[in-house]
């Protein structure tokens, strides 16, 4: 799995700097902004992840799954919480 450096702001505008796993550059960007952290500069690193990819693709698909579970819950949720429909 390729190796992402990347810089990005914070809610508060503090620079934030790192490094991460990620299927492609995009992919990084949008997991960054789910994170309240808003993308400077992506590169694409010349070291290998530190995660074979097998163990990668299992927790890439542990991660989509969760993902997806909470947005089912949060929709639920939201229903919930608007209340009953009433039809006239």
């Amino acid at each position: 799995m390729p190796l992402y450096q990347y810089q990005a702001f914070d809610q508060a505008g503090v620079l934030r700097k790192g490094s991460e796993d990620a299927v492609s550059e995009s992919d990084l960007r949008q997991r960054l902004r789910s994170q309240q952290l808003y993308p400077k500069e992506i590169r694409f690193s010349q070291h290998q992840s530190f995660l074979p990819p097998k163990t990668w693709n299992q927790l890439q698909a542990s991660v989509d799954s969760l993902h997806s579970t909470v947005r089912g819950v949060d929709g639920r949720y939201n229903s919930l919480r608007q209340g009953p429909t009433t039809h006239h």
